[in-house]
């Protein structure tokens, strides 16, 4: 029983940190859609058509955070069979490159991984921990 609780409360607090790591990239670094190439492919943009359809779609744009959960896919420690599913599918929706595929997962996973951590750091907690001490904490 306590590892079911256990599991249920680590399964929500990940979530939770999942969430507001997105939260915090569709309403800063994301919030208008030159974002795209200025934080997702610098120094390998994509097309200003493949810009926008990458900020607009439906499925995947990233104006909507409702939609990134699928990005999750790219989040470091994600099921690599899920990665790799996801990166098969952007290539072929939008005629991503190998390089630009490359540079999106890098980029991806140093932003959600810098908003993760400025969301852990505003948890309450002693004042002594910094932010990564937060993080292993949490």
């Amino acid at each position: 029983m306590l590892v079911l609780i256990f599991n249920v409360v680590n399964d929500l607090g990940r979530q939770l940190s999942e969430v507001a790591a997105y939260t915090l990239i569709q309403t800063g670094e994301l919030k208008i859609e030159s974002g795209v190439n200025t934080f997702l492919f610098a120094g390998n943009n994509v097309d200003p058509d493949v810009q926008t359809a990458l900020y607009t779609d439906g499925i995947y744009g990233l104006n909507n955070v409702n939609n990134y959960g699928k990005w999750g896919a790219l989040n470091p420690g994600a099921n690599k069979q899920k990665q790799l599913l996801f990166e098969l599918e952007l290539k072929s929706y939008f005629g991503l490159t190998d390089s630009q595929l490359n540079t999106l997962k890098t980029n991806w996973q140093s932003l959600y991984v810098s908003n993760e951590l400025e969301f852990l750091a505003t948890l309450p907690g002693s004042s002594s921990f910094d932010k990564y001490q937060r993080a292993g904490y949490w």
